[in-house]
């Protein structure tokens, strides 16, 4: 009695490798726009719990700051704190850098640049939470000037400039 070769042909092989391939293709874009879209929902929520320590501090009638160097120190009459959060060296691997905008020496908002470890997608991206004089806080979001995907950026109730 003959044998006769059980298995696969080439052909059948191929036509696997390309099926597979062009998943991989499909699924690989996808998947880096969820990953930048998470870190970008991570980042709102790491800035967005300073705004806590803000508000202590403004109760207070004090001054926030994002330098610990400057933390309990007087400018004018007010008294300087730190909110927690290092503005040239923050401590979140998501942002490359982190400011407080004030007018005339009153706070308006806190600012944060996306860079470090997050995806090439959102590097450059500004988050800022604005506060009104009523204490309400509002997001923008601004991505950077070669964003693509605009709708990638829409996160929570932030508005994306």
């Amino acid at each position: 009695m003959k044998k006769s070769n059980q298995g696969f042909t080439l052909i059948e092989l191929m036509i696997v490798i390309a099926i597979i391939g062009v998943l991989a293709a499909i699924a690989l874009p996808l998947y880096q726009n969820y990953v930048a879209k998470t870190q970008l929902t991570r980042a709102f929520y790491e800035v967005r719990s300073t705004t806590t320590a803000i508000e202590t501090i403004l109760a207070n009638g004090n001054m926030p700051t994002l330098d610990p160097a400057q933390d309990n120190t007087k400018k004018g009459i007010t008294l300087v704190e730190f909110a927690g959060l290092n503005g040239s060296n923050p401590s979140s691997n998501m942002f490359s850098g982190a400011q407080i905008i004030q007018n005339n020496d009153q706070f308006e908002a806190i600012a944060v640049t996306l860079g470090k470890n997050a995806s090439t997608a959102i590097q450059g991206t500004t988050i800022q939470l604005n506060r009104s004089g009523a204490g309400a806080w509002t997001c923008a979001i601004t991505p950077p000037a070669n964003a693509a995907n605009q709708t990638m950026f829409a996160v929570n109730s932030c508005t994306v400039n």
